[in-house]
């Protein structure tokens, strides 16, 4: 059996059998380090996949473009009232008007006369 330095500075000895090191009284296989290295990448490469699924941020994208109509906004237009064009019967008048704040990029329900609003026509009955 000899003996040698590796580099970490670590007695290394080379036994009889082929391919064995010992590295602190422990007898480890060239197969079995490389196993041990393979299964630690995996470990981390998965972490990061995790990290990256769990805290990037998610956007919305629809499979389908939403088509839409734009209208200029005349006198006594509402919100209101291009979101009730767009409800189904019984539904709820007000998620479309926040859908439609969201579509136009509004801050506020407020409508200005000469103002072009889009309002979407997949869910017009």
């Amino acid at each position: 059996m000899s003996t040698s330095l590796i580099r970490s500075g670590r007695e290394a000895r080379v036994g009889i059998q082929e391919n064995t090191y010992l590295i602190r009284k422990r007898c480890v296989s060239n197969k079995h380090a490389r196993k041990t290295r393979v299964f630690r990448v995996a470990v981390l490469l998965m972490t990061a996949i995790t990290f990256c699924t769990l805290f990037m941020p998610k956007t919305a994208v629809s499979a389908i473009p939403e088509r839409v109509v734009t209208y200029t906004v005349r006198p006594g237009d509402t919100l209101w009232n291009y979101a009730a064009t767009i409800t189904p019967k019984n539904g709820d008048i007000s998620d479309n008007v926040e859908r439609l704040m969201a579509l136009n990029h509004l801050s506020s329900e407020d409508l200005v006369i000469g103002q072009s609003i889009n309002v979407p026509l997949n869910d017009a009955q």
